[in-house]
């Protein structure tokens, strides 16, 4: 008994396998990239015409696939499926692949084979073909048997891992694209092979077609200006630079380190142009008095230093400032010597002269002494200084410069 249940089993299990849906021929079985072409694909014990849905497609791997344009299913075993290749599409063995909800996901193996095309697209010439580090400049691309306009594309440059990838392109037509690029100020210089993208042309490279020099015109930061401010809560002043892209650049950053290494960084700044920056209301109240650093630092000029730029002053003169111009000097500014000249009214009981730190450098008590009244400033390093001027009533403050 049990050996005749077991020949009713095998049996059984051969008439499944027998009845099994099997994919069993592709017609034609290959194509060459940039073909279109009609594909009839035939099944045995199948229904593709009784379900719902038939989908077909080929397959290379896991991250290759190929869809038709179109599907016409002429028989419960016997489908027609367009399919247009192009040089994007890989050379090589595919599984064809058929799925509809009655027979479910049926496939035959490695059946169609797609073979590389005859005039293949490729990269004839960039144009201009060099650039130099921090620059921004439109390349023109030229193709042969290209198809720019037909699809999006990707274009860079690449030297080995080092890349530099246009920012925007626009296609002129099918052969001749423009791209636009920009230059890190880092960017290793030396050639470079340029690389364009798209799904109907594939990858397209063109070997050491570019070349990155170094950098003719460096960018710096030149002055501060003033160079000497107040330990205010509301200090302004300007940062500027030559061969900088302030209004150009997608972000930057404005740094100071002072005394013992202080960090500061200002909240309120604005680039006025590409090599000028006004920063304002920055609070230097609570700042150690002396020389700080400015730093600029973005993404186009990479990071720029002025060392001993700005000298915050926290030295509290605790004048009232001149009104008029009894109170002057003269020459302002000089070169050697400079004299006060001031009403004969007046009464001079003090002259005080500070550098614009704040470091007293001439003290002197007077009486009576007439006008106009030469200042001590022989060995005056050239600079800024302040004359503070006490009377008997009042104390004034006037600013002199020396050349």
């Amino acid at each position: 008994m049990m050996k005749k249940i077991s020949l009713l089993i095998l049996v059984f299990s051969w008439f499944s396998i027998l009845q099994a849906q099997v994919l069993t021929s592709v017609n034609p079985n290959m194509a060459l990239q940039n073909q279109t072409l009609q594909v009839a694909v035939s099944g045995q014990n199948t229904y593709f015409n009784q379900g719902t849905s038939t989908a077909v497609w080929f397959s290379q791997g896991s991250s290759t696939y190929k869809f038709p344009t179109s599907i016409t299913v002429t028989g419960p075993d016997l489908l027609i499926a367009q399919f247009g290749f192009n040089y994007g599409d890989p050379p090589g063995y595919y599984d064809v692949n058929v799925y509809d909800d009655v027979d479910g996901m049926i496939w035959l193996p490695a059946s169609f084979f797609l073979a590389p095309g005859g005039n293949p697209p490729q990269l004839v010439s960039v144009n201009p073909d060099n650039a130099h580090q921090a620059q921004l400049l439109t390349v023109s691309i030229s193709g042969q048997n290209t198809s720019f306009q037909q699809a999006s594309q990707s274009v860079w440059f690449n030297q080995g891992s080092s890349l530099i990838s246009a920012f925007s392109y626009t296609p002129v037509n099918d052969t001749i694209l423009l791209a636009d690029f920009f230059i890190p100020l880092n960017q290793p210089t030396g050639l470079y092979s340029t690389n364009v993208w798209n799904q109907l042309d594939g990858n397209m490279t063109l070997p050491s077609s570019f070349t990155v020099t170094p950098n003719p015109f460096y960018p710096a930061l030149t002055m501060v200006n003033p160079d000497t401010v107040q330990g205010a809560p509301n200090a302004d002043f300007t940062i500027h630079s030559t061969q900088t892209h302030f209004t150009t650049c997608w972000f930057f950053i404005v740094h100071m380190v002072g005394p013992g290494g202080t960090d500061y960084y200002p909240l309120h700044w604005s680039a006025v142009n590409d090599s000028t920056i006004y920063v304002f209301s920055a609070d230097l109240s609570g700042l150690p008095q002396g020389w700080y650093n400015v730093i600029v630092k973005n993404d186009w000029d990479g990071e720029l230093v002025l060392n001993n730029a700005l000298y915050i002053n926290q030295f509290a003169i605790g004048i009232n400032p001149l009104e008029d111009n009894q109170f002057r000097c003269f020459p302002n500014p000089f070169t050697s010597q400079t004299y006060l000249t001031f009403p004969s009214s007046e009464v001079i009981q003090q002259i005080r002269c500070y550098q614009a730190n704040g470091q007293l450098v001439l003290q002197s008590a007077l009486n009576n002494q007439a006008s106009p009244l030469l200042i001590g400033t022989a060995r005056f390093t050239p600079g800024l200084y302040y004359l503070q001027v006490v009377t008997k009533d009042k104390t004034l403050l006037i600013k002199m410069l020396k050349q």
